[in-house]
């Protein structure tokens, strides 16, 4: 490929929405209309609309609060204002512009570097909420470091520091979160059980591993080991060249190999001994869904219909995405699947992070929230005819957990307006919306008890939360008494993370998960009596997060469902009749939990610096300690006091070697800057609104993706002099407009790539207007000019007919939903016609060149044309790291052009992707194109390019194939066999059957190589104009003119492979063995996707 189809490529990567190269694609739909307004703070400016105006200012309190935490942990400040855009809800995040590809139901926020903005939506609880936006601004300051204070610049550097997962993320989850959380020390626990504790190595190269809590562990130990100042430390030495390796030498004196070593034998130390003394579930319970039984690996938000016989519940099963699946629930073995998600556009989420359904109580009917069109339905569904029986479109910014009621005439859910959530009930039929909360605390995962008077939630309402100083306590179950309007936070609650309530069927107690001992287990409460703990699982009962619902009771068969994490799945187990399980009352533990409790009073305030008033810490997440206050030694392994660094801390200078003292030169303690000490004081830092100031979004373009520039000199048939070219966009701070300039020269500027383009992406209806020139080059048949310039030389004259296009465009795309878009477009411009001549003069005996080639152009006149278009366009495929995984996508084409030309044009090409087992895939492709009018000829499709038919390109073509009988037809290109390749219509079949060769995400190949996939294909095709015939195959009776006339398809076998060069382009190899030519099988190269 030439250095001109190369810029043209980075040019239609950048450009994706305005370039008609956007032939497939699916579509990011702004179904609501966004008024943003800027919040102005010292350090951020926090973009806002209306509706969650009161959330925003409280999050802007955060960010100024987290800007002053970490500047002091970092030692790190901003010199210019960072951007955070918020939405109000996860389905209005989903519509954001300032992202591009998929915004998936997991991700919680995204800080992009270019331009250091972070991107979240409230979840409808204040602490989750809190914990995103510090570990998004953590991003920040990793990329301000990075690109030393000025966003957009620095590219180069994060290449060279190339931070790894556990690095970046590890360090965002520690410095928001703090010491080991009850999630981390549950993945721990579960990693040294199945003997599947990484090392550092694995945790960079691995993609099968999940960094994010290994990554907040190894942190989390190198703070207590050399104290938090290191973390900023570190960060700051990745600009010392080395990259993360030479940061970690320079700070701890240690190498990675070494800190992997310590950090894996103190997780064991630390967790072995809980193996002998915490409980499997299969010990309390019954497998019912698991890898084994049901496929998958992750069983999530479980459903048992009443009477226990059928179970609801979201998995992956054996592909990427989380669908529905209904189950035996005795047994575990899969009935069916229920509903799709990602690739139907009425369920395009299922909100499987904080939600799970519900059945009616007949055992007819399953409710569960789902997003579709912008926003949240809940949907009453039939699990046994698969369909939803009813939509119901509440006007809220998202729903959540829906509940039937006992007598099944009402549901209760979870609603968020303005980024706060609250309590909710509605008829079954859609009518008589009723908000039973309105305040700033969480609601969430409504139970109704079975007599229907009282609904159990999850609250972080109580004494510990302040909304003036932004501290939450810990979240906890509350019963709300529908009857009366007034809600109960129920005593022994104030301990722990306390989620997903499910009644037992005599209403007298209900079920709960809590971490209150550092492990999320299963609790039973009884109404005016006590707390009883049924189990004592070594990992944990949590779903796909310690926030998401994870209990289901069975009333009629008394039968409890629980999530279980183990060997990195969840899975569901069921214990039977589980009140038998109650044993002594729960009392709290005289001395410290194994981890840091999620909750206000195990872990007090603190109004300074200092560490907490209590000297209530994390046992398990300190370190053990020599006699010298050291952690002790790993054997055969160099330690951290033998390394020679120097590094400046918040209170001076430290050698790396030496473990922080109990007091540092100013005499302050050893606790006096730590992250838990810094999280635990809510007040410091923390500004008050008054000091913000609000004003209109003004929109702003800077620079957001460029391709690399080229230039250099040429000297060919198709120019000379100097080429280069480059491309570069700029957008507003929230995507939702661009403006792109890209272009090539080739010696001269009429045979230019050019492309300047106004797009806004700002409502349902995109579009785009600009001005745009491109040439077309078409080989024409080479000239012999015998006797010329002296009757003993002759010249040969390579010919090349140029057209070229320049024209003002404008294109709309109407986005009918994330799948299908209508595309309409008008061109206006002309199209100059020439025919450029390479004369080269011989010496006709010797066949020497007699004189220096030259060249001369000539152009005919210009012709104005004018060209609307309208396509439909659909894509329902997923990409996987080469090409589509499986899906359909389809385009339907006609444009019409008029003026100086009179053609019209028409394209219909449908594609499929089947899997056919695990990785191997089954691509099919069918493509008919055709021109028709009076100037339909004026431009051919050649069907032997390489993205059509290959093993026909032109250069392949053999002088006795262009010597064939072509029944004295005027040649088009010169050679008749070539002829049969080039007309106004082609009709192209294709299929291949790609396979992975080289693939470390699928352990296939060592990590660190780029993926590669094999491939074998046919491809069937023929090309025709306005006077052929097309025929499966030729008459031989016929003339040799009729048989001339007649077009019959070709067909080429081949195999190859593709190469996924580390995502910045993708190679495709093939040999083709081209069919009833004759000639040997050939490799062709080609740079881009296939098909």
């Amino acid at each position: 490929m030439t250095l001109r189809s190369l810029c043209l490529l980075a040019l239609l990567a950048i450009v994706p929405t305005v370039a008609s190269a956007q032939y497939f694609g699916q579509n990011r739909v702004m179904y609501d209309k966004f008024d943003f307004e800027i919040i102005h703070t010292d350090h951020f400016d926090v973009y806002f609309y209306p509706v969650e105006r009161e959330a925003s200012f409280d999050a802007s309190r955060m960010a100024e609060r987290s800007y002053g935490r970490l500047s002091l942990l970092l030692n790190h400040r901003f010199i210019e204002r960072k951007p955070i855009i918020l939405y109000a809800s996860p389905s209005d995040f989903q519509q954001t512009n300032a992202l591009g590809g998929d915004i998936g139901e997991a991700t919680g926020g995204v800080t992009d570097f270019m331009k250091h903005r972070a991107i979240m939506p409230f979840t409808g609880a204040y602490k989750d909420f809190d914990h995103v936006l510090m570990h998004e601004m953590v991003h920040q300051f990793q990329y301000d470091t990075w690109s030393r204070g000025k966003a957009g610049s620095g590219v180069a550097t994060i290449i060279q520091v190339n931070p790894p997962l556990w690095f970046a993320e590890g360090m965002a989850e520690y410095l928001s979160l703090g010491t080991i959380t009850p999630e981390t020390a549950m993945w721990l626990r579960d990693a040294v059980l199945q003997g599947k504790l990484p090392t550092i190595q694995q945790l960079t190269y691995d993609p099968y591993i999940f960094p994010y809590r290994f990554g907040h562990s190894i942190w989390a130990y190198i703070g207590q080991r050399w104290g938090d100042e290191a973390v900023g430390a570190i960060l700051s030495a990745t600009l010392g060249g080395g990259g993360v390796e030479g940061a970690f030498q320079r700070v701890l004196g240690i190498s990675l190999n070494q800190l992997s070593v310590q950090w894996r034998d103190w997780v064991q130390e630390t967790y072995l001994p809980d193996v002998a003394s915490k409980q499997l579930a299969s010990a309390v319970g019954k497998p019912l869904l698991t890898k084994a039984k049901s496929g998958g690996t992750l069983h999530i938000a479980p459903a048992l219909s009443p009477n226990g016989k059928l179970i609801a519940y979201l998995s992956e099963r054996n592909f990427f995405f989380i669908d529905y699946y209904l189950a035996n629930g005795e047994t575990g073995e899969v009935v069916k699947k229920l509903a799709k998600s990602v690739f139907d556009s009425n369920y395009e989420t299922f909100r499987y992070i904080s939600s799970t359904s519900s059945w009616s109580p007949d055992g007819k009917y399953l409710v569960f929230a789902a997003r579709s069109q912008g926003g949240d339905d809940i949907v009453v569904f039939d699990p046994i005819h698969r369909r939803a029986i009813r939509r119901i479109r509440v006007e809220l910014s998202g729903v959540t957990s829906p509940v039937y009621s006992p007598d099944g005439k009402q549901l209760a859910f979870t609603g968020m307006q303005g980024g706060l959530s609250d309590l909710y009930v509605v008829n079954i039929d859609g009518t008589g919306l009723r908000q039973l909360t309105n305040d700033r605390y969480a609601q969430l995962m409504p139970a109704w008890s079975p007599d229907g008077h009282t609904i159990a939630y999850v609250t972080d309402e109580g004494p510990e939360t302040n909304f003036n100083d932004l501290s939450y306590g810990n979240f906890r179950i509350a019963l709300f008494d529908v009857d009366l309007g007034r809600r109960e936070l129920l005593p022994h609650m104030e301990v722990g993370r306390n989620v997903s309530p499910q009644w037992a069927p005599d209403g007298k107690s209900f079920a709960f998960v809590s971490d209150r001992t550092g492990i999320a287990n299963i609790y039973l409460y009884e109404l005016g009596g006590d707390i009883y703990q049924l189990t004592n699982l070594f990992t944990g009962a949590q779903s796909a997060t310690p926030l998401s619902p994870a209990l289901s009771w069975a009333r009629e068969a008394d039968r409890l469902a629980f999530v279980y994490f183990e060997n990195q799945n969840n899975d569901v187990y069921t214990i039977q009749n589980p009140r038998s399980l109650k044993r002594e009352p729960w009392r709290p533990a005289p001395a410290a939990v194994a981890v840091r409790a999620d909750s206000a009073k195990a872990r007090p305030q603190a109004d300074t610096l200092g560490a907490p008033r209590d000297s209530i810490d994390v046992a398990a997440a300190q370190l053990p300690t020599d006699s010298a206050g050291a952690p002790p030694a790993v054997p055969g392994v160099p330690q951290a006091r033998e390394g020679g660094s120097i590094y400046r801390t918040p209170s001076g200078f430290r050698a790396a070697a030496v473990a922080p003292s109990a007091t540092d030169t100013s005499g302050r303690r050893r606790g006096d800057v730590t992250v838990v000490g810094l999280l635990d004081s809510a007040s410091l830092f923390l500004p008050d609104s008054t000091s913000f100031t609000v004003g209109p979004y003004k929109r702003k373009f800077t620079p957001e993706t460029t391709a690399r520039p080229s230039v250099g000199y040429t000297r060919d048939n198709f120019g000379n002099g100097i080429y280069g070219g480059g491309a570069i966009q700029f957008g507003d701070m929230l995507g939702n407009e661009q403006l792109i300039f890209a272009g090539y020269v080739n010696g001269s500027l009429n045979q230019g790539d050019f492309l300047a383009a106004y797009a806004n992406l700002s409502g349902r209806l995109n579009w785009a207007v600009g001005f745009q020139q491109y040439p077309n080059y078409y080989v024409l048949q080479p000239v012999i000019i015998p006797g010329t310039p002296t009757p003993s030389e002759n010249t040969y004259v390579t010919r090349t007919r140029l057209l070229t296009t320049r024209q003002i465009f404008g294109r709309g795309f109407y986005n009918i939903n994330r799948f299908q878009r209508l595309e309409l477009g008008l061109a206006l411009g002309q199209i100059d016609d020439g025919i450029q001549s390479y004369y080269e003069t011989y010496d006709r005996q010797t066949l020497a060149l007699t004189s220096n080639p030259y060249r001369s152009t000539v152009y005919f006149g210009g012709q104005r044309i004018a060209t609307p278009s309208i396509a439909l366009v659909y894509d329902a495929t997923f990409m996987g790291w080469i090409g589509p995984l499986f899906g359909t996508r389809y385009r339907a084409e006609i444009r019409q052009t008029v003026g100086g030309w009179n053609v019209t044009q028409g394209l219909f090409d449908y594609r499929r992707y089947i899997p056919l087992k695990g990785p191997v895939i089954l691509a099919a492709r069918l493509l008919y194109a055709d021109q028709w009018g009076p100037d339909a000829d004026r431009q051919r499709y050649f069907l032997g390019s390489t993205d059509l038919v290959r093993g026909r390109t032109s250069g392949s073509y053999y002088r006795n194939e262009c010597t064939t009988d072509s029944g004295n037809l005027a040649p088009l290109t010169g050679c008749y066999a070539l002829d049969q390749m080039v007309g106004t219509g082609i009709a192209v079949g294709n299929l291949e059957l790609r396979f992975p060769l080289v693939n470390s995400y699928l352990g296939m190949g060592p990590q660190g190589l780029p993926y590669i996939d094999g491939v074998t294909w046919v491809d069937y095709g023929v090309a025709w104009n306005s006077w052929n015939t097309v025929a499966f195959s030729k008459n031989p009776d016929a003339s040799l003119k009729q048989q001339a006339l007649t077009r019959t398809p070709v067909t080429t076998l081949g195999v190859g492979g593709r190469i996924n060069l580390f995502g910045y382009m993708i190679l495709r190899f093939d040999w083709a063995f081209p069919q009833g030519r004759g000639i040997p099988p050939y490799w062709t190269i080609t740079i881009g996707a296939p098909f």
